[in-house]
Parts: C-alpha cells; structure tokens; sequence
C-alpha cells in the first residue's frame, strides 16, 4: 500500500512540475489554463460475487477522491473504508475468525479516464486504474484475542474500471486571501467501477470481485 501511494504521489508531483510552465505563463487562478482540480467525498453500496461475496457481507463505503485534470484527461485517487461482518467463518492456522466479527474494509486506488459531454449540464468519464483492497479485522470494534493477520485479507493488487457521471449543479468564481478569477463548480457524481482483486492468486479460496455503486459530491477548479 506505501509503494502504490508513494507511487501515485511521484506521479502528481511530476504532473504539477509539467504544467508549472504553462500556470506561470497564464497566470495561476486565471481560469485560462487547460487544468482543472478538485476533491470530492462519496458513499454508496459494494456488492460482492462467489468466495468473496460468502465470506464477507456487502458493505456501504466511505470514500474522498482528489482529481485533477488536463483538457479532457482525468487523474483521480480515491479512498475509502466500509465496515461490515464476516458472513461465514473463516479457519486458519492456529484459530478461526467467527461468523459475525467486525470487518473493516479499505480499498485505494488511482485511475485515468476521459471525460466527455458537456462541463455545464451531464459530463461521462469511463477509466481503468490499480490499486490495492483488503479485508481486515477492524480494530475500531476489535475482539479481546485480536491478533494481526488471523484470518485476514491483506493489501492485495486490484485493477479496476468504470464509469462516473457528472451532473453539474453551480459554479462561482473562487474567492480567498489570494484574488482568483479561476472559476469553481460543483458537481453531482453517480458512479459504477469493477473492481477485480487478486486475492485468489495469494489466499486459497478466496476469489470475487467487487461492484461498487457511488454517489457524491466534487467541487473543480479551474487554475
């Protein structure tokens, strides 16, 4: 999980560094960049198929994004937690982790996408991405004989691809210590993503994939 994320920090940063020619020259908070920011918070539904979906309950996700995007190329992060409890007993070495413990869900990922349609009315984005999923033992709700990696499902490489529609709601110049003419718009996000762990190649037993229906919020930026 630190090697993806150190990753996908290296690869904004050098992002940032490229574009830093063309803010300069147009003046950053212009608006007359091709760049565009923003962040957003989500939630929604993960449905679960085969071994995944009997070991463990679908679960609602908790997610914030961070997304940039240059003409009509979108970078987006995304995190989020979920909780939920363990379907089914799992056995391992030494123990088993019991039918109804707490299960605290993390999923990360970075994907690209192109957006298409119009910024000021319904706007799509179909992207790929990779990232990491897990299915651990929550230690917000930890039994008394917890103990790390009995029975769990650590960070293992995901890839993943979907779509997200945007649905635009206001927009406003940005205002601050900074003067900005940069314009700043909101926008309600539906989202569908596929999301394909690879938890059969290091568990036995334990295929499936993930559906993810979203629904959120993001405010952009112009720079």
């Amino acid at each position: 999980m630190r090697a993806f994320l150190s990753a996908t920090i290296l690869f904004l940063v050098s992002i940032i560094a490229y574009s830093q020619k063309e803010i300069t020259a147009t003046g950053i908070g212009s608006g007359n960049t091709k760049w565009k920011a923003g962040v957003g918070i989500y939630t929604g539904y993960n449905a679960l198929t085969d071994d995944l979906h009997h070991y463990f309950n679908n679960n609602v996700p908790f997610g914030f994004c961070v997304q940039g995007q240059y003409g009509i190329v979108v970078f987006d992060v995304n995190i989020s937690i979920a909780f939920s409890h363990l379907a089914n007993d799992i056995y391992y070495v030494g123990g088993v982790w019991e039918t109804d413990s707490w299960v605290s869900t993390h999923y990360y990922n970075f994907s690209l996408g192109l957006n298409i349609g119009d910024p000021k009315s319904v706007s799509l984005t179909p992207f790929a991405g990779i990232g990491m999923t897990n299915f651990l033992r929550t230690q917000l709700f930890k039994d008394e004989d917890y103990e790390p990696g009995d029975g769990e499902l650590g960070d293992t490489f995901t890839y993943s691809f979907g779509m997200n529609m945007d649905v635009f709601l206001t927009s406003g110049k940005s205002k601050g210590v900074i003067e900005s003419n940069a314009n700043m718009s909101a926008y309600l996000r539906l989202g569908y993503t596929y999301s394909s762990p690879q938890f059969e190649k290091r568990y036995d037993d334990f295929g499936g994939r993930m559906h993810f229906f979203t629904v959120g919020i993001i405010l952009l930026a112009k720079l």
